[in-house]
């Protein structure tokens, strides 16, 4: 998904890299910033939460910014298509509105719900994002509908939040990295997993050249 680009003023971080460090950020980090906070925002309507530890914690891990848990209603109803799908190009936008006079630069909100979510022509989307680069806000969407063990919003607890927390952790960290201006390549943790198949074996971590690019930045911790 395109970021929102409002302004012209830029944050290269390239700048103060040496000379021959730039040419790569040029590509694939011009506008990048590093986020303070990434919050996860857990929807009111999502029932099973024994995922959200472990996801909170794996984050925590990878990212240098400090990772909360709280909780947000959404109202999801005039994002809706027809199917009662929730359409990820109408709610980005609106939460970015949102966001801009309520948001403190520097975050990432992580917002976790319980419906199917869709994306432009694909019959769903496990996640979808979108940035402010100039305000340096990031929102990300995570749809636990399709992912969890258990439907997200009923009674019943999730048989294995682990595995939930797994796969919800790559969708979170790819999105995050994407919702602040980084758009390096497509391996590892920053594949499209096209089925939950796919979602559930693919990389937990990042790869090179795309993990030193976001080292480099204080984005990402070291490699435990």
């Amino acid at each position: 998904m395109r970021l929102a680009r409002r302004g012209l003023a830029a944050a290269l971080l390239c700048a103060a890299l040496p000379a021959r460090a730039q040419s790569p950020w040029a590509e694939v980090a011009p506008r990048l910033w590093r986020p303070a906070r990434i919050r996860l925002q857990l929807d009111t309507s999502l029932a099973n939460r024994e995922f959200v530890p472990p996801l909170a914690a794996e984050l925590a891990a990878m990212f240098t910014a400090e990772v909360t848990v709280g909780k947000v209603h959404l109202d999801l109803d005039d994002h809706r298509r027809p199917n009662r799908q929730v359409d990820a190009g109408r709610l980005l936008p609106a939460g970015l509105r949102e966001l801009a006079w309520t948001s403190s630069p520097g975050t990432v909100h992580v917002q976790l719900i319980g419906e199917d979510l869709v994306l432009g022509a694909w019959n769903y989307a496990f996640a979808a994002s979108n940035g402010d680069l100039d305000r340096q806000i990031g929102l990300v969407v995570v749809s636990l509908f399709r992912m969890a063990t258990r439907p997200a919003t009923g009674p019943e607890a999730d048989d294995w939040p682990g595995l939930t927390a797994a796969r919800a952790q790559r969708l979170a960290a790819k999105n995050i990295v994407r919702s602040v201006g980084y758009r390096g390549g497509d391996a590892c943790i920053l594949a499209t997993p096209m089925d939950l198949v796919a979602l559930t074996h693919m990389a937990d971590d990042f790869c090179d050249p795309d993990r030193a690019h976001l080292e480099a930045a204080g984005i990402l911790r070291p490699r435990r």
